[in-house]
């Protein structure tokens, strides 16, 4: 049966009543029996409509083939709509329907959500407690607020209206005032005009001012804290903590149902259709014709009848259907023989028909009716008593006689579960509803607590316990944490030891603005300003090679390989650039090199006019001058005319997590499953799958950045920047770049302005527009050269060369020669250091990612 518009119709109706219906989460310990219920009542309106009929998994299933199939047509029109190869766009609009559903389903269901931490979304977070910060207290607001509410209440807006100001100058001058030309006299006897420009510089002044109150507002009610051990520790476990309830954030288990039992795989089999092509099908009487017409019936309508009735395995069902082919009544006479008592209860007049493809009733016989189904009388009694009582056909036989026995106990263990806190992983790419425990829990440990918790009637055994558990909430148990910020476990620590309350006020302070400052850089990656682009790059976890299972790999030096990914924010789609240890090394240089790469080779669309690029604070690597002389460079010589600007933000230490994460943790999480890796085609073929692959030597070249510090300054200060403005002016035909650096993500010092970086006398030359390609240089050490030769011949044996693989034999046989002469590398004097342990000192020297920090942050 096609499924018509008023079928769509009716199910919108239906969804906006029940919400559920188009999520098919159904929560609480009955979830399931309301799901069941609430489906059988959505089946029996949409078959009364009398298109046809479907029974209630098609339903299901075609409401969840119609929600993908608008999903994608959602995806295709924002995609024609955003892409920037130029053109119109090329896509069919959504329909009324469509559009219901998509309202229906949320804007999430297109545009997708992540994790708040991550960049892409809010996690929400619900508890049953109060959080002491988020209140409010009228004792405590803001001077700043009041004062600006008076300012704003004398500003008023002009009508858009084209006008002639006055000027109150020069009274002599006559004109003719209109509805919209008002003279306001101050004291100075002067107008004030408020343009549009000066309306933005206050909403700006609005959102600053607001933010200094809420942060005022949040130091006022730390203050209001009492000095009692017992406040202090809930604000430590409740408003310091970043995770969610269960309860709240709960959508089902992600198991698979449970086997059929040998019990129930027979009762399906009992009550399925044996003969569906009526093949063994005699029928038992010779009407033809008169009343009924039983043998005139085509084998299709048999054959059609008897589909719809055994379209479900379950008795109850099926005599449900049976019962539409049943006409019941009273007789109209009857003729007492025999004993009354015996024939009192089935004194009932029953017609049987069936269906035609016409939609007309063809009247059979009660023989051929029963031979056609494979029922018996007394079944067929059962049903029409049923319909003539009332009461419906109702089977009181089997079932569950146990559930509402244990519901209590059931309720009880659910709410308990609830209560826990967990967390979302922070490397998943995709958004999933998974969460994670404290990974000092364990099932049985939860087990425990809940009995010890509880009177005695309401504990349950362990079996009880694990199955709500595993079928009512998708949890894990994560593993312990490796990369959490120094600075929050300290600050917590000294909060648990400390007794002066003076000093417990200052921690929580300090913990609160620390993570009010590491939510901003998120906040601002999450933004989706105008005219804007946004992208994310970072450096993955260095790779060995080779990668063997055996075990002198753990203490053997091996090749490095290399990938840095570019990752945009709004698509999630990632660029690698790979190399590895016998081409180059890892820094600074080479990672300016793929990032000018990238965007030489992007396509920008004309009306964008900035960049945003977020990094970690790595010196290194991203947080330096090269980085900053490399992207000067590129604005002012190689950038389209349309890109005005370029701006660099930087996380607070700790709390760097990037979109670029979750791509690493895919990858790694693929590595883990792959046993050995010999040479670097395999890496390239595992990273194709994740994102598009840019190969050094191939796709991409290393450039020489370094040797622009010549013509552009030293910068002073990167380190404890969280923010770098790139700025491209024009100035009498010639194109300049000026910076700016900022300490904060969201006020900005005004006594800081924008300065060119050029050396003075000095300029970019029409030649260095085109940077020369340095050559690729091993830069494996012999140390390291010697622990390969031993790994290799303790996987493959002395003669390693003959038994090895032809390509990771070619790729072994280049990167174990001896290193690059001096006069190759006289080519490149600035290159990379190649002392591994000096390199590794001098980027430690550099990153802020193990500097304090300062004991008063800014916002």
């Amino acid at each position: 049966m096609r499924v018509r518009q008023e079928h769509w119709n009716l199910l919108l109706d239906i969804c906006e009543q029940n919400p559920e219906v188009i999520s098919n989460k159904f929560n609480g310990p009955d979830g399931k029996a309301k799901g069941h219920e609430l489906w059988q009542n959505i089946t029996h309106q949409l078959n009364s409509l009398g298109f046809g009929e479907k029974n209630k998994e098609d339903w299901r299933r075609a409401l969840i083939d119609w929600k993908c199939k608008t999903k994608a047509k959602a995806s295709k029109i924002k995609q024609e709509i955003v892409k920037t190869g130029g053109g119109p766009a090329n896509y069919v609009p959504l329909s009324d329907a469509e559009k219901r559903l998509l309202s229906l389903m949320g804007t999430k269901s297109v545009q997708g959500d992540d994790v708040c931490e991550m960049g892409f979304g809010q996690v929400t977070t619900t508890s049953n407690t109060t959080d002491v910060f988020n209140s409010t207290m009228e004792a405590s607001s803001c001077n700043v607020i009041n004062q600006e509410n008076r300012q704003n209440d004398n500003i008023k807006t002009l009508p858009e209206h084209n006008y002639t100001p006055t000027n109150t100058k020069n009274p002599s001058r006559k004109h003719q005032r209109t509805p919209y030309q008002r003279t306001y006299q101050r004291n100075s006897n002067r107008s004030t005009t408020i343009t549009e420009e000066s309306l933005q510089v206050l909403k700006k002044i609005e959102s600053n001012t607001q933010s200094i109150a809420e942060s005022l507002k949040i130091l006022a009610a730390v203050a209001q804290i009492a000095f009692s051990k017992d406040s202090v520790k809930f604000i430590t476990m409740e408003s310091l903590d970043t995770s969610v309830m269960v309860g709240s954030y709960n959508e089902g288990s992600r198991k698979k149902l449970r086997r059929k039992t040998k019990r129930e795989a027979e009762y399906e089999k009992r009550y399925q259709d044996a003969d569906p092509l009526l093949l063994n099908f005699r029928p038992t009487c010779i009407h033809r014709e008169g009343q009924f017409n039983c043998n005139s019936i085509s084998r299709s309508i048999l054959a059609n009848a008897k589909r719809k009735v055994f379209i479900k395995p379950d008795r109850k069902e099926q005599d449900r259907r049976l019962s539409f082919l049943m006409d019941v009544t009273h007789p109209k006479r009857s003729r007492v023989r025999g004993d009354v008592r015996k024939n009192k209860r089935h004194r009932v007049a029953v017609k049987y028909f069936l269906m035609s493809t016409e939609k007309q009733r063809i009247p059979v016989c009660s023989n051929f009716f029963a031979k056609l189904f494979g029922v018996g009388q007394r079944r067929l009694n059962t049903i029409a008593d049923g319909m003539l009582s009332g009461v419906g056909i109702v089977d009181k036989r089997g079932g569950d006689h146990k559930l509402q026995r244990f519901s209590a106990k059931r309720k009880k263990v659910y709410e308990f579960i609830s209560k826990l806190r967990a967390s979302e992983s922070h490397y998943a790419r995709n958004k999933s509803r998974r969460l994670y425990l404290h990974s000092s829990l364990n099932i049985n440990r939860l087990f425990h607590h809940y009995n010890s918790t509880v009177e005695e009637e309401q504990k349950v055994k362990k079996t009880f316990f694990v199955k709500i558990f595993e079928t009512k909430f998708n949890l894990g148990f994560g593993s312990p944490a490796s990369d959490t910020c120094s600075y929050c476990a300290r600050l917590k620590s000294k909060l648990q030891s400390c007794e002066n309350g003076v000093t417990k006020e200052r921690l929580v302070a300090d913990i609160v603005i620390h993570k009010k400052r590491a939510k901003a850089f998120h906040s601002l990656m999450k933004a989706t300003p105008e005219a804007s682009i946004t992208y994310v790059f970072d450096l993955l976890q260095v790779q060995p090679i080779p990668k063997v299972s055996i075990g002198e790999a753990f203490y053997a030096r091996q090749i490095s390989f290399y990938a840095f990914c570019v990752t945009d924010v709004a698509t999630k789609n990632p660029h690698f650039y790979i190399w590895n240890e016998t081409q180059a090394a890892r820094g600074a240089q080479e990672i300016s090199s793929a990032l000018m790469d990238f965007l030489d080779k992007l396509r920008i669309d004309d009306s964008i006019t900035q960049i945003r690029l977020f990094a970690d604070g790595c010196a290194g690597l991203n947080k330096n001058q090269h980085m900053i002389h490399a992207l000067t460079f590129w604005l002012q010589k190689n950038s389209p005319n349309n890109i005005k600007q370029i701006v660099m933000y930087f996380p607070v230490r700790g709390h760097s997590y990037l979109p670029a994460d979750r791509v690493f943790g895919r990858v790694e999480k693929h590595l883990r499953k792959t046993e050995e890796v010999l040479d670097p085609t395999a890496y390239i073929k595992i990273y194709k799958e994740y994102g598009t692959i840019s190969v050094l030597g191939e796709d991409w070249f290393i450039k020489n950045y370094k040797d622009l510090k010549e013509i552009l300054k030293p910068i002073d200060g990167i380190s404890d920047m969280k923010r770098i403005f790139l700025q491209k002016f024009l100035k009498k035909g010639y194109v300049d770049v000026k910076m700016k650096l900022a300490p904060t993500y969201i006020f900005d010092d005004t006594s800081k302005q924008l300065m060119s970086i050029t050396k003075r006398g000095h300029a970019f030359s029409r030649d260095m527009q085109n940077r020369c390609n340095l050559p690729l240089v091993n830069k494996v050490k012999e140390d390291k050269r010697t622990d390969v030769r031993k790994l290799l011949c303790a996987r493959f044996g002395q003669e390693w060369e003959d038994d090895i693989p032809l390509s990771p034999f070619l790729f072994f046989h280049h990167a174990l020669k001896p290193m690059t002469e001096p006069d190759a590398e006289s080519a490149n004097p600035d290159t990379e250091i190649t002392d591994p342990a000096k390199d590794v000192t001098e980027q430690t020297s550099m990153c802020d990612c193990l500097e304090e920090d300062p004991t008063k942050e800014q916002i």
